[in-house]
């Protein structure tokens, strides 16, 4: 929800102090890891507080539509689009993924299109409810993943690989960002029964660079990999 406070805005973020929260030291860990970002492509946390039971995390407010939103309201996407959107958004990942002395490598574990915020053509990575530090939770089914990212355009594949604490996870979102983008072209919603190799109108590079992301034998090696690689892209 968005407040104002001395004519300037705010996000906030409002989660219920219950005892299965107070449990999941997650929701806690999400104040830790905004604290330690500085990216302007993210918004700067601001505080976190307490009242009536209720903890809140406050952050910069941006103004904007989700990606979800634009496809929701028919926006079409064009190939040419859809690279310049994960080009931001992999640049973005770079730098959570990069560990220095006073930042460990962050996986944000939740890359979808409700997630990303479009602002003119600039593109902002938000809601850090699922991230964590690389290497602390790396139990998913990597043959049920591979499965179904293969086959079409399905969430399953994201629900289990985002698990993960790897940077596979991410840049299997990023794969999935560019699918769910693309998939603004089709209008008969039957064709994504079948593998999305035969239903997506993209050229043979990108269509190499997608399968990439989201293969779990010949994945790229990280973030900057695949940017390099998609910065080559015509």
């Amino acid at each position: 929800m968005r407040a104002t406070y001395d004519g300037k805005n705010y996000a906030i973020k409002a989660i219920l102090d219950t005892e299965q929260i107070l449990e999941k030291p997650r929701f806690y860990q999400e104040r830790e890891i905004l604290e330690l970002l500085n990216h302007p492509k993210i918004p700067k946390f601001v505080e976190e507080f307490f009242q009536d039971n209720v903890y809140y995390i406050v952050q910069d407010y941006l103004s904007g539509f989700p990606l979800s939103t634009l496809l929701c309201r028919g926006w079409v996407f064009t190939e040419g689009e859809v690279k310049n959107l994960l080009r931001q958004l992999l640049s973005i990942i770079i730098y959570l993924h990069d560990s220095t002395p006073k930042k460990r490598s962050i996986i944000h574990r939740d890359l979808r299109l409700s997630n990303l915020l479009l602002q003119g053509k600039d593109l902002f990575l938000i809601d850090f409810g699922l991230a964590c530090y690389k290497g602390e939770d790396s139990s998913f089914d990597q043959q049920s993943v591979h499965e179904v990212s293969s086959s079409n355009l399905h969430y399953s594949a994201y629900r289990l690989l985002r698990k993960a604490d790897c940077p596979e996870s991410d840049l299997f979102g990023i794969g999935i960002v560019g699918l769910d983008l693309l998939s603004s072209q089709v209008t008969d919603e039957t064709l994504f029964e079948q593998p999305w190799q035969s239903v997506l109108r993209v050229s043979y590079s990108f269509q190499r660079f997608l399968e990439k992301t989201l293969s779990q034998n010949d994945n790229y090696g990280s973030a900057k990999e695949a940017f390099l690689d998609i910065c080559l892209l015509e």
